[in-house]
């Protein structure tokens, strides 16, 4: 089972995720300023909240993908850094897993492969984080 997000984080999250403004990415963490994949939702919501601690940066090689970045860390690709994870209150500092149809599986999975749908990422991470 995993963590609990601290809940005003986990609001503001579940409220920028319930923005019509606001696209699904898959593949990657985010492909414009409207555009996020639901660990690039995390690292927004982190970057919206502490400007000084993290920005986006454009994949030199591929212009419509952006990495996010720390103080502390290289350019994460796929992944939100530690740093996020942290501030939502995760104490392991790493992405957590959700149990869907009897099975635990991390965020980039369930977003990329099992296609679950922003409304769809409310409803479990209401529920289990």
């Amino acid at each position: 089972m995993a963590d609990k997000l601290i809940p005003e984080r986990k609001q503001l999250l579940l409220d920028f995720i319930s923005d019509p403004e606001i696209k699904q990415e898959q593949h990657g963490l985010s492909s414009g300023p409207d555009c996020f994949c639901i660990e690039g939702a995390f690292c927004e919501v982190y970057r919206r909240n502490n400007p000084d601690k993290g920005h986006w940066v454009l994949n030199p090689e591929k212009q419509n993908c952006r990495w996010f970045k720390t103080p502390k860390e290289l350019p994460y690709i796929g992944e939100a850094p530690p740093e996020v994870w942290e501030w939502f209150g995760l104490e392991m500092g790493v992405s957590p897993k959700l149990k869907v149809k009897g099975e635990y599986l991390g965020l980039p999975t369930l977003n990329d492969t099992k296609g679950l749908t922003f409304e769809e990422f409310k409803k479990i991470i209401g529920e289990q984080l």
